[in-house]
């Protein structure tokens, strides 16, 4: 899996955006952790599934207070198709 440059750059937004965050007492760290994976080339298969769930879960949220401001995120569902739980792709995650 590929990340292109426009779509790292609004990832690296969202993550600035979301610094300090907390969301249900739970720091928001779903674009950090998306931002690690796709800079270090991590294997997004030895990413335990509920790992990847509560990533994506924590992402819908962010979406959607985002959304509530008028916040238009252009990758958004490219984001979250990195977690979804049946995405049969076993592949890296890198920068293009």
């Amino acid at each position: 899996m590929d990340m292109e440059e426009q779509q790292f750059e609004e990832l690296e937004n969202l993550a600035v955006i979301f610094e300090g965050c907390f969301s249900d007492g739970e720091k928001v760290q779903c674009f950090d952790f998306l931002k690690e994976i796709a800079e270090n080339k991590y294997d997004m298969e030895k990413i335990p599934q509920d790992m990847k769930e509560k990533m994506r879960m924590q992402m819908i949220d962010a979406f959607e207070w985002l959304e509530c401001l008028n916040v238009k995120i252009k990758y958004k569902d490219e984001f979250l198709a990195y977690f979804a739980s049946d995405s049969g792709q076993s592949d890296f995650l890198s920068i293009t």
